[in-house]
């Protein structure tokens, strides 16, 4: 299971909340990757939300779909995207 942690998310999802429940699942099944998206993308804040708000889709998004298919690689360009369900690590 892959949990992602914004850095900057106090609210919903706290470094020590995500990390608790990444703790739940345990070592082999919960894996946490951090986005350190407001320096990645420029911004002062993104926050819980900020991934989903449209002026986020330019910057944000690009870089929430590279670490994405860097776990999926099946996912890149739309290459071997079939109707056929994934098989997720």
């Amino acid at each position: 299971m892959q949990l992602w942690s914004i850095d900057d998310d106090k609210t919903f999802g706290p470094v020590d909340a995500v990390d608790a429940l990444a703790a739940c699942f345990g070592q082999s099944r919960g894996q946490v990757e951090r986005l350190h998206l407001p320096r990645a993308v420029g911004r002062k804040t993104v926050g819980h939300f900020g991934v989903f708000q449209r002026m986020a889709e330019p910057r944000i998004w690009p870089l929430v779909l590279e670490h994405i298919e860097a776990k999926v690689p099946r996912l890149r360009s739309g290459r071997g995207l079939t109707s056929q369900p994934l098989d997720f690590p």
